[in-house]
Parts: C-alpha cells; structure tokens; sequence
C-alpha cells in the first residue's frame, strides 16, 4: 500500500485515514521521493508492509490470560466497571 504527501507526517495521516488503523500499528518503510511539476516539488511516498498485532487480555477459567502481541494491550475500565489488581 503507497501513500504520498508533502511530509512523512501527511503521508502517515492519509494512511490513517484509508486504512482505518492508526500509525503505531504501521510497519512502513520511507522511499524515494517523487518529482513533480517545473519546479520538482517532491512528494514523500511511504510503502505499508505489513501491520502490527495487539496483545490480547482474556478471562478464562477464572483467570486472566495474556496474549502477547507487537502492541501492549490497554484495559479501558467504562461506567460500572470496576479493576482491582492486588
């Protein structure tokens, strides 16, 4: 998957955007800017190679288990939910 924008920062953004995941899941590599127009403006193009996996928390058998995963996964306690680690 190419993107391209006038910044790394704008090329990652549109990834963002298409591909509906945010950045740090990327696994992108940074290549050749293109040329363009009289002046030879230069777009940097970025190239998504793969993706990066969540862990995962899960409760079985009256345990918590962990998944490892590229990225940490984060417990997001919502209303009437309550976490206690002892």
């Amino acid at each position: 998957m190419l993107f391209s924008g006038k910044t790394i920062e704008e090329a990652l953004s549109k990834a963002e955007i298409e591909t509906g995941r945010k950045r740090e899941y990327f696994i992108y590599q940074v290549l050749e800017s293109a040329k363009k127009g009289f002046f030879k403006n230069k777009d940097i193009n970025i190239e998504i190679t793969a993706f990066k996996e969540s862990g995962k928390i899960g409760y079985q058998g009256g345990r918590f288990i962990y998944i490892k995963g590229d990225i940490s996964p984060t417990i997001i306690p919502t209303e009437n939910v309550q976490i206690t680690v002892n």
